[in-house]
């Protein structure tokens, strides 16, 4: 059985009940009208003109009669009611309709008389010359604090207009509605529950799609269009819920590929406005997702030359790229950045850009060591490699025939291949603690250091009593840390050689080693020359020498204090200085204590 269309169901009785409202409407209408407008308007102009005398009153004791005229008009804007302001004289000082200036003396007017005695005046019609109507005024007095009146607000309205607007949308149709409703109860009780409850329900499930559950479904009514309906809405929520779910599942896919990429990204706009940037993004660049999308490129990174690349790709069909240089906390940072334009599909205007950054500091930085030590290693090889060239040469040429000479040359020779063979083996065992640390090919062993420590001690001992230098130990006995005994040795004795090497005769060089807030430390304090502050960041650098002569007349290669450094960091610790210029200087090595080996000593 087809179902019957709503139509049918709702045209009889709104019909009848359309008439019945209507003819009632009109009569209430028109027997109420007139005398409800005359009060109502009247009210309104009172409580305006009230209203409005209070800043007026105030600007008019202040002197201050400039904004008047505005606030007339701003008034007539908002109300739709005539406003003018007259003086004790007549004179107008302001009108919301007209220019003051040219209008006759108000002192005449009954309404502004009656004002002007301090009381509230109402002509209820009365031609205006000035807008050619018919209108209603009320007009009442503006008062000092004493209560002298000092001028006179009228407010106004066109009688046919008010007439109009009052009678068919306030007093006719409140009555007529009352009446119609009084009337019209049994049709619209049925309308409303043949109706209502099926849209009512169609309501509550379109409210729970909107607010995201797709789950939702509107039942069939027995009506064809409302049937027709639920099949559409529900159609368009199971495709909606389809569509959702996939674009969800895309956005979660692209958001965990953006967030586990290493390289930084930031899309733009063709007015280059921050679309997106990634977590590499924001750690790149120090800058906060939430606080720069929607911001222009320029406001949200402070780099010209990131501008200029953004630029450039937007302008050009091909992939852009360069190196940008970023200043962060005193130090530099580099950025590989490529960027290449979007474009909609079937559109050959730019839609924006995607800018990905590369942070090739540690590149640089390993570049730029690579290049220093090639030319430290270079420089250092050349030195005893020319000298004993040199005095190879020289012994060639005759020098071996005097014995005394020939000897002599044969002792620098042999210093200069000893210096030589020193700065292969440490070069060598810098490398071989390097591959260790990065492997981890050597057990760390849980041992008292007291006896490895001694060790070097008691090996130095005749070179300090050579320049006169005292080596005191301070260990105790049972102060274990997890080392590797043959490294953890060259590590101190580098320390200790160095200490004897740069004191003057006469002084101390102490040794100590203890457990300080959950770490080991082993220090090496002497009391030489000292290091100015300048260097100390740089002294564990290889080959880099505070006083180069001193250093290679010591017979020092440069690279003692650097396997210092990496053998710390073997044993997941690291090193510290504190010196003094004509003081001395302090050299630790701190290790995680046993117990808080898992945790890195703080930095």
């Amino acid at each position: 059985m087809p179902r019957p269309r709503l139509f049918w169901k709702l045209w009889p009785s709104y019909l009848l009940a359309l008439a019945v409202c209507l003819l009632v409407t009109m009569y209430a209408s028109w027997q109420a009208a007139h005398a409800f407008l005359e009060k109502d308007t009247e009210t309104d102009l009172t409580q305006a003109a009230e209203l409005l005398a209070v800043p007026v009153g105030g600007w008019l004791l202040a002197g201050e009669t400039a904004g008047i005229q505005p606030l007339c008009r701003a008034a007539e804007e908002r109300t739709g009611m005539r406003v003018t302001v007259i003086a004790l004289d007549g004179r107008v000082l302001a009108d919301s309709s007209a220019d003051p200036a040219k209008m006759e003396n108000h002192g005449n007017r009954p309404e502004v008389r009656q004002a002007l005695a301090g009381r509230t005046g109402v002509q209820k019609a009365r031609f205006s010359d000035t807008l050619r109507q018919p209108m209603v005024y009320v007009a009442v007095p503006i008062r000092r604090d004493d209560g002298a009146v000092i001028a006179v607000c009228r407010t106004a309205r066109p009688i046919e207009r008010l007439a109009e607007v009052r009678a068919i949308l306030v007093n006719g149709i409140l009555l007529a509605g009352l009446l119609a409703a009084l009337l019209g109860i049994p049709f619209t009780l049925y309308i409303s529950r043949r109706i209502l409850t099926p849209i009512q329900h169609m309501q509550r499930v379109a409210a729970r799609l909107s607010a995201g559950d797709m789950s939702a479904r509107m039942p069939l009514d027995e009506t064809r269009e409302l049937a027709g309906l639920a099949e559409a809405v529900n159609g368009m929520a199971a495709e909606l819920s389809e569509r959702i779910r996939r674009t969800v599942e895309q956005r979660e896919e692209l958001a965990a590929i953006l967030a586990s990429m290493s390289e930084g990204l930031i899309a733009i706009d063709q007015d280059m406005a921050v679309l997106r940037v990634n977590g590499a993004a924001e750690r790149l660049l120090q800058i906060s997702r939430e606080a720069v999308l929607g911001l222009g490129l320029v406001e949200a990174v402070r780099n010209p030359a990131l501008h200029r690349l953004a630029q450039d790709a937007l302008a050009s069909e091909r992939p852009v790229e360069a190196e940008i240089v970023l200043h962060q906390n005193g130090e530099e940072a580099f950025l590989q950045v490529r960027a290449s334009r979007l474009a909609m599909p079937g559109d050959f205007s730019p839609a924006g850009a995607v800018m990905v950054l590369t942070n090739i500091t540690r590149l640089k930085r390993l570049e730029n060591l690579r290049r220093d030590f090639a030319a430290n290693v270079s420089h250092e090889l050349r030195t005893p490699v020319t000298s004993i060239l040199g005095f190879v040469e020289t012994l060639r040429d005759g020098a071996i025939d005097d014995r005394e000479d020939a000897l002599r040359f044969l002792d620098i020779v042999h210093a200069q291949a000893s210096r030589l063979d020193a700065l292969i083996n440490d070069l060598l065992s810098l490398a071989r603690i390097e591959r260790n640390d990065g492997n981890n090919m050597v057990r760390l062993t849980r041992m008292p250091l007291k006896g490895p420590i001694a060790n070097v001690v008691d090996s130095l001992a005749e070179l300090a009593n050579n320049r006169r230098i005292k080596l005191e130990l301070d260990c105790p006995e049972k102060l274990e840390a997890d080392i590797n005994s043959g490294l953890f040795e060259q590590a101190v004795r580098n320390l200790v050689d160095n200490a004897i090497k740069y004191s003057d005769g006469g002084t101390t060089v102490r040794v100590t080693a203890a457990r300080q807030n959950g770490v080991v430390r082993v220090a090496v304090a002497d009391q030489g020359v000292g290091v100015a502050a300048e260097h100390l960041d740089r002294l564990f650098e290889r080959f880099y020498r505070v006083d180069k002569a001193r250093s290679r007349d010591s017979g020092g290669t440069g690279l003692g204090l650097a396997i210092v450094k990496h053998v710390a960091q073997y044993h997941r610790g690291r090193v510290e200085v504190t010196s003094e210029v004509g003081k001395g200087s302090t050299f630790s090595i701190i290790l995680p204590a046993p117990g808080n080996a898992a945790s890195n000593p703080p930095a």
